[in-house]
């Protein structure tokens, strides 16, 4: 278990006597309906996560027979819905115009997908690669995310976007692109697992950087070395200045717990409770 927080737990529950996270879970699409149930009983959001690799992403006939089943298992949810947007080979600042303009119809394909389903929400990457040298290649990052996104979120007015960290080693890069679009539904998803693994910057120096921008985040854990989505509080993960830095915020934000099964959930809600980050009924057994 990770000792950070523990050793501050009483401080910690005197804090959050009224914490401002709306807790999620994913919906991918083979468990949606257990996953569904969990929500609802807990009174959980969801993301869903059921377009952005497998079959739907590239079979039309597959995202339809989707998009009707869940339109179906969603009718009537309440809480709030979130969407992880197809990433792979996602550039938008690609070099040829292809490859460009297959990656907006992509996110544009997700977004519509997105807004159909009722979500308010949508993730995606940036696509970044810290490994290209060129001061260029990163201007065109910043170039291509700040000039497209305004444009496009114009013809999609129910949905905010938040792009997520993935290989970036600092928020500099989100800091450029964010107050450069100006544009009130374009935000931030902070993966506090992947700064653990991508970046030697504080989870606090991540999310101060970032605060007038950031609404949503994705939580599991790892030791530093792999994106391995553990639960909460099984790798090295700084959690406790993760939280103080949100209390930090004086704002509701969202939080997917990002894990690929129940029993991982779970866990990551009991060590949550005992933490005082989490407020919860009784957690029913997961088979």
């Amino acid at each position: 278990m990770n000792s950070d927080l523990s050793k501050n737990a009483a401080s910690a529950v005197e804090v959050l006597a009224k914490p401002q996270v709306q807790y999620a879970i994913p919906l991918p699409w083979e468990e949606r309906h257990r996953h569904l149930g969990f929500a609802n009983i807990h009174g959980l959001g969801l993301e869903i996560a059921a377009f952005c690799s497998g079959p739907a992403l590239n079979d039309p006939h597959t995202r339809e027979q989707r998009v009707m089943a869940l339109k179906d298992d969603l009718r009537g949810w309440a809480q709030p819905l979130s969407y992880h947007g197809a990433f792979i080979d996602i550039v938008l600042h690609s070099g040829d115009r292809e490859i460009a303009a297959l990656s907006r119809r992509r996110i544009e394909a997700d977004l519509a997908t997105a807004s159909e389903l009722g979500c308010e929400k949508v993730v995606f990457h940036t696509g970044f690669n810290p490994r290209v040298p060129s001061p260029r290649y990163r201007q065109e990052v910043v170039d291509r995310h700040a000039e497209w996104w305004p444009e496009v979120l114009e013809r999609f007015p129910s949905l905010t976007v938040c792009l997520e960290n993935l290989y970036e080693p600092d928020a500099s890069l989100f800091s450029e692109i964010l107050p450069r679009a100006r544009h009130p539904r374009l935000s931030m998803c902070f993966d506090v697992a992947h700064a653990n693994v991508f970046s030697t910057d504080a989870p606090d120096t991540w999310i101060e950087h970032l605060s007038p921008w950031l609404h949503h985040l994705h939580w599991n854990d790892n030791w530093g070395d792999a994106d391995r989505h553990l639960s909460v509080g099984e790798g090295t993960v700084r959690w406790s200045e993760t939280w103080q830095a949100l209390l930090a915020l004086k704002r509701e934000v969202t939080v997917t717990l990002e894990l690929g099964n129940l029993a991982s959930i779970q866990r990551s809600i009991v060590t949550l409770e005992r933490w005082g980050m989490w407020t919860s009924v009784k957690l029913p057994k997961v088979a």
